[in-house]
């Protein structure tokens, strides 16, 4: 299962709270780096799709499986950093971060890269890290919010790196373009799907009786809310669209000939930018 990385960190964060009174979204943005409460609540929606996480009485829980999950997760995670960590800790602590594709805390970072980080200095294993990162590797890193992300010549290492050692680029783990978010040219082909998506939409809720203008409305919001979306991986995206006619059809609002109609519609594009 692959999970977007905003969705991870929230799981991730869920995770090491290791408390039963949940989380409303507000706390998890102050305490992940979201900007918005907004920002979490779609991204959570990823892991209410997955059963990694559950929403009750305004508070995000994690559930048995989204533990499992990071549980799992962390443990192949460690296991790559091992492949080379012990030889070549700089390959080892650059794939990481490209792996990883987002900003981390300091002290999120694996254990295994702090304890085996060269001791340059005379403090904790989390200090010589940060003086890996900041010091020694400080075009390959950058630091924003206290967090540190690989930079553009970081990735660039990573290739040559991976080249000499003759590392395929694409193993588990690895960014996958058919995975990730969508390209500007992806995004507006799909916005364009989805405008005529609403047009026949529309269309059906004219040939009913007057009264359905506030159930269009909330209809025509979760399609609209979409477009804000194309973080997540192509993959949950299009289950992310499913799961919203799912929804609609389980209310009575949409019928489940129109909606296949609507998802017939969106697969032929969806499959191309999968790679399918």
């Amino acid at each position: 299962m692959i999970i977007p990385a905003p969705a991870r960190t929230i799981l991730m964060y869920l995770y090491k709270q290791r408390g039963d009174k949940g989380n409303i979204y507000g706390n998890i943005a102050h305490n992940t780096g979201f900007k918005t409460r907004d920002e979490v609540e779609q991204s959570c929606k990823v892991l209410y799709q997955n059963g990694l996480a559950a929403f009750q009485n305004d508070r995000v829980f994690i559930t048995t499986a989204g533990k499992e999950w990071v549980e799992q997760y962390i443990e192949k995670r460690d296991d790559r950093i091992r492949e080379f960590v012990y030889d070549d800790y700089e390959f080892a602590l650059l794939r990481f971060a490209n792996e990883l594709d987002q900003p981390l805390a300091v002290d999120d970072f694996p254990e295994v890269l702090k304890e085996q980080a060269p001791k340059k200095t005379n403090g904790t294993a989390t200090l010589n890290l940060i003086h890996m990162m900041e010091i020694e590797w400080h075009a390959y890193f950058r630091s924003p919010n206290n967090k540190y992300e690989i930079t553009k010549e970081g990735r660039k290492r990573f290739e040559y790196l991976a080249k000499q050692r003759d590392v395929e680029l694409n193993t588990a783990g690895q960014r996958n373009t058919t995975q990730c978010g969508f390209t500007e040219k992806e995004k507006n082909e799909m916005n364009t799907k989805l405008d005529h998506v609403m047009e026949k939409m529309m269309a059906e809720f004219e040939t009913l009786k007057l009264g359905q203008e506030v159930i269009w409305t909330d209809m025509k919001k979760e399609l609209e809310e979409l477009k804000e979306l194309y973080h997540l991986s192509k993959k949950n995206w299009r289950q992310l669209l499913i799961g919203k006619f799912t929804e609609m059809i389980a209310a009575g609002v949409v019928n489940e000939t129109i909606s296949k109609k609507i998802v017939e519609f969106i697969n032929p594009v969806m499959a191309n930018l999968l790679g399918k």
